[in-house]
Parts: C-alpha cells; sequence; structure tokens
C-alpha cells in the first residue's frame, strides 16, 4: 500500500477520534500469528522482515508479557 495512502486513511480516522493506525495492525498481527504458532520464517516473509527483526520485536514482546504472568503468578501462590 502506498505511503500516501495510509497517511489519508490515518488521517481521517485520526479527525474522527478512531484510535488505529496500519502500523498498530501490523503489530497485532505478528503478534497473534507468534501466539497461534505460526512459524516466525513465515511471519516475517509475510511482513517483509527478517527472522531476526520479527523475534527482536514480536517474539521479545511475547517473553515479557509471559514474564510479567509468571511472576504474578508466583507472587499469587
Amino acid at each position: 500500500m502506498k505511503r500516501s495512502t495510509i497517511f489519508a486513511v490515518n488521517k481521517v480516522l485520526k479527525a474522527r477520534g478512531i484510535l488505529f493506525n496500519f502500523h498498530s495492525l501490523r503489530h497485532t498481527h505478528a503478534t497473534l500469528a507468534i501466539e497461534a504458532g505460526i512459524p516466525i520464517k513465515s511471519i516475517a516473509a509475510r511482513l517483509g522482515d527478517s527472522v531476526e527483526m520479527v523475534n527482536k520485536i514480536y517474539a521479545n514482546d511475547i517473553l515479557n508479557k509471559l514474564s510479567k504472568y509468571l511472576i504474578t503468578l508466583g507472587a499469587s501462590i
């Protein structure tokens, strides 16, 4: 998708008070795909990123969430 199109859509959404942008959708898609067990290599190809980049950005988010969950779980035992 062209940057000008993305910019125009984001501008309209922002003007209507809708907190959404295409980057957020991309991030959500990658995170959910990792959580669903889709291979990182497939996700990287779909996003046009390297496997290393996907691991660094998206898989790291999941590990952080898991760590927080385990800490909370441990505190409640």
